[in-house]
């Protein structure tokens, strides 16, 4: 919209490569933070601190008639999105039940993608300020409706808030009596293995390239031509899919491993990412492919729903399941900001490469890195699905003994 001149504001390119990099940018300055104000105001309440972010954010876009309070309103958007998908793993992972743990955590994805997807249908259908309006609503309805939820029994135990703790477990579980061996299964000595797993899981989902696809996705569709389905509506059909194959992970991580997820979808992604690369090779040397026009809209797809699958899903199941109370702060915190950090280097790099090397080599790196992540996940990622933390420890302790490596 700010670059079509639909909005109030026309920018230049430049100016929205840096309206789009800039959330990664806050986001990486709000999650190494994160873990210590949680460790000190709560999950509850650094959440909704975060809700608040994200309307004040909002109120900017809204009202805001300078590209620089767009930078300001970013910034805090990024540093929102930095806080939430640092601590909401955290807290989820710390008031499921074991066998819900998995696919709870994994709704972070699905919620992301879901409000991409919402993003993308209020732009397409209302105009900017009405789209600033309806966008504005979702922090309020989080923070009406997340005011009244339980702190997590874990803080309160942490803070030895015993009987807190047991309240909220009982509120959370309805009087169950298994309040004691739910806390003391979750207190465990910090392993370096890891937290060097969920840096290494949120490093890899950003080097997939995911952010360059989403924040690019209609100008991708614009170069590759072919006037199938306008790149405003083959945006829109990606942002379906993605929340459509995010809601069918919830569903496969009740029944398939973390570690064959992560292989499928990164080989997937690797694939997809290779064919993309083939036809804008292809478009370079030929005018006119109208045989082929169907390529982008099935491979980019393919590409999100992939990676809502498996890579977009599985890095904060893996942070929720592995990660002892006395560590998950800073290590959610760190892991995060490791991954908004690569999101900051893939996104403000993609144009500079997209320019130097062309369409095509820019997505074979991407698949090539896409391959190596397969590689990766399938030598070194452990099985975490349906194991207790106290397993997890010693088969990475066992790991460990076995091959002297201190990594995944």
């Amino acid at each position: 919209m700010l670059l079509s001149g639909e909005a109030i504001l026309t920018v230049s390119a430049e100016e929205g490569s840096w309206i789009s990099a800039l959330l990664p940018v806050g986001a990486l300055l709000g999650a190494p933070i994160t873990g210590k104000i949680a460790d000190t105001i709560g999950r509850k309440y650094t959440l909704l601190s975060q809700g608040i972010l994200l309307l004040l954010s909002w109120i900017l876009i809204l009202t805001g008639e300078s590209v620089y309070l767009l930078y300001v309103a970013r910034l805090l958007a990024g540093i929102s999105v930095g806080v939430s998908t640092s601590v909401s793993p955290m807290y989820i992972s710390e008031i499921a039940e074991e066998d819900l743990k998995g696919s709870l955590c994994s709704y972070t994805q699905l919620m992301l993608v879901s409000g991409v997807l919402y993003g993308y249908a209020v732009g397409a259908f209302f105009s900017y300020r009405t789209m600033a309006i309806l966008c504005e609503l979702i922090p309020i309805v989080f923070l009406l409706s997340f005011v009244g939820a339980p702190e997590s029994p874990v803080y309160s135990l942490w803070l030895g808030r015993r009987r807190e703790a047991e309240r909220s477990l009982a509120r959370l579980r309805g009087g169950s009596d298994r309040i004691l061996g739910e806390l003391v299964s979750l207190e465990y000595k910090f392993v370096l293995k890891t937290g060097a797993l969920c840096v290494s899981l949120m490093a890899c989902q950003q080097f997939s390239g995911i952010n360059v696809v989403i924040f690019y996705c209609t100008a991708i569709f614009t170069e590759a031509g072919g006037g199938l389905v306008a790149p405003g509506y083959a945006s829109l059909m990606v942002g379906a899919t993605q929340v459509l194959a995010s809601y069918f992970s919830t569903v496969l991580l009740h029944h398939v491993g973390r570690k064959p997820l992560l292989i499928a979808s990164s080989s997937l992604m690797g694939i997809s990412l290779m064919i993309l690369g083939a036809y804008f090779n292809q478009k370079s040397y030929a005018a006119s492919m109208p045989w082929l026009y169907w390529v982008p809209l099935i491979v980019v797809n393919l590409y999100v729903a992939a990676f809502s699958l498996g890579l977009g899903a599985v890095p904060f199941v893996v942070l929720g399941e592995i990660l002892p109370a006395e560590t998950k702060g800073v290590v959610s915190g760190l892991s995060v900001a490791v991954n908004w950090a690569t999101a900051f280097v893939v996104v403000k790099s993609f144009d500079s490469l997209n320019t130097a090397l062309g369409s095509d080599w820019t997505y074979w790196i991407f698949g090539i890195l896409c391959v190596i992540m397969t590689l990766f996940f399938k030598m070194c990622m452990v099985e975490t699905r349906g194991k207790s933390l106290e397993t997890i420890r010693e088969e990475l302790s066992s790991d460990y003994r076995s091959t002297g490596y201190v990594g995944i």
